[in-house]
């Protein structure tokens, strides 16, 4: 009674301390949700964080040392609000200035401003980048480059991707050639990438948060590790298939990592990347699986499995349903929830906690809405997803998730310990309790810990709040 009761006290300290107010500067924008924006961005070299934040007639950029105090400002005219609403990433050049990058609305065209701290001036300038007769599948940040995966509409194009870079205002381009490698449907019959993304669209996939276990369901992933990109294929329960892609040579290499096999053959699988490892997950009515796979020792994999009539000995939670925001419900024993979660699509995240591994590993059906899935509106166990979420929204999600959580060492062996608050757990409280002032929200990991960057409407100013997650040892 006496360690319960302490585990409560150090919870309610952690929640009290475990956000901190590190800047409010008065910002005066004429209807924030219209003509506002906010961005945040550090550099990972030098520290350095950065808030580029706009209005109707100006955009600035504010400067803060590693410590996260002001240190300088640099302003100018916005010009191409209109033109260029759609911030799609940023980089820096050698001098560790910031380079932020602007599109318009249809892709076509794109624009950079540099915000140069030494001469106290911002460039402008022009990038030779369209999308306008290609099919842009989505963007995402490298080691200081902005990545942007396309395919063509020609023919001749069916099993080629189109990679485009940023960095420092210089566009890079290669063409990923997956016709070397055989790609099958559930059938076994040879398809074209373009044929398996039509169908199993890509979702893109930052393993630094939390990510949410209906975003995970995606049967295909990206991902970014260091300066590779990496693409995962789960469309076929016997295997993954994974692409890694060099962003500045554009070389493509490829591995198969097969599925454990299970008694009965019908079974719905999926995996999650993470540190050079490929966690997966499979399941039908009868047992499951959960397997970690190194992809440089590929003798290093550990396998923990159960069937339907014993208890798993590898979790840290009930086995568990949620339907949106609404109450968890538990299941009494393995066999009614493999009887539940066999019919839906399987689904795993992996997130790094300050002392574990936390793994989420279970199903997901009854998705509402694309858009509900890429603004991650979902609760399941620990928190949302990240970035611009309308919180409150997150009942109205009808995703019915069928999950359990283990916690792991690095090796990958199984941690017997209680779970832990995340940060996530208070970004949700805090935005639930301040969605009438906050708009143009955003989170960033920063030195191990998430900056939510927000206009408060009411205060008429931005602030930078730091949220980390609860530290066992």
């Amino acid at each position: 009674m006496q360690k319960f009761q302490l585990i409560i006290l150090l919870t309610v300290s952690w929640f009290a301390q475990a956000q901190t107010l590190l800047s409010s500067r008065t910002y005066h924008i004429d209807k924030p949700q219209r003509n506002g924006q906010l961005n945040a961005f550090a550099n990972e070299s030098s520290n350095e964080f950065y808030v580029v934040a706009g209005r109707e007639k100006e955009i600035t950029a504010y400067k803060y040392n590693r410590a996260l105090f002001f240190s300088d400002s640099l302003s100018t005219e916005n010009e191409l609000r209109q033109a260029y609403p759609k911030f799609v990433g940023n980089t820096f050049d050698q001098s560790g200035n910031p380079v932020a990058y602007y599109a318009d609305d249809s892709f076509d065209k794109f624009t950079a401003l540099k915000f140069d701290f030494e001469k106290k001036q911002v460039d402008r300038s022009k990038l030779d980048l369209s999308f306008l007769s290609s099919d842009l599948l989505g963007t995402l940040q490298a080691k200081n480059h902005v990545c942007f995966l396309s395919s063509k509409s020609g023919l001749g194009d069916e099993n080629r991707l189109v990679l485009n870079t940023i960095r420092d205002t210089i566009v890079g381009i290669a063409t990923l050639d997956f016709t070397p490698y055989e790609i099958l449907d559930h059938n076994g019959k040879i398809i074209s990438v373009k044929e398996l993304l039509r169908e199993y669209p890509i979702e893109f996939i930052d393993n630094r948060f939390f990510v949410p276990l209906a975003v995970a369901s995606a049967k295909t992933k990206a991902y970014i590790d260091e300066k590779n990109l990496i693409i995962t294929f789960d469309h076929r329960p016997e295997e993954t298939q994974v692409f890694s892609i060099d962003v500045t040579s554009g070389v493509v290499t490829h591995e198969i990592i097969p599925h454990q096999n299970l008694t009965a053959e019908a079974a719905q699988s999926n995996s999650f990347y993470y540190d050079r490892r490929l966690f997966q997950f499979k399941l039908n009515e009868d047992e499951l699986v959960l397997q970690s796979a190194s992809l440089q020792d590929k003798s290093n994999v550990t396998t923990y499995s159960a069937t339907s009539k014993s208890t798993l000995q590898f979790i840290n939670s009930a086995l568990s349903m949620q339907v949106g925001n609404k109450p968890v419900r538990e299941f009494k024993n393995t066999e009614k929830f493999l009887k539940k979660a066999s019919k839906a699509t399987a689904a795993l995240t992996v997130y790094k906690t300050p002392d574990h591994l936390l793994v989420t590993a279970g199903a997901v059906r009854n998705i509402a809405s694309s858009e509900d899935v890429a603004l991650g509106i979902l609760s399941i166990g620990l928190g949302a997803a990240v970035g611009s979420v309308d919180v409150p929204e997150m009942g109205k999600s009808n995703i019915q998730s069928f999950y359990f959580e283990s916690l792991f060492d690095d090796s990958f062996i199984h941690q017997p310990v209680t779970q832990t608050p995340l940060a996530i757990d208070l970004i949700t409280q805090f935005m639930t309790e301040n969605r009438k002032s906050i708009t143009l929200d955003s989170v960033i990991w920063y030195q191990g810990n998430y900056i939510l960057s927000y206009y408060d409407k009411n205060k008429q100013s931005f602030e930078l709040r730091k949220f980390e997650d609860y530290r066992r040892y």
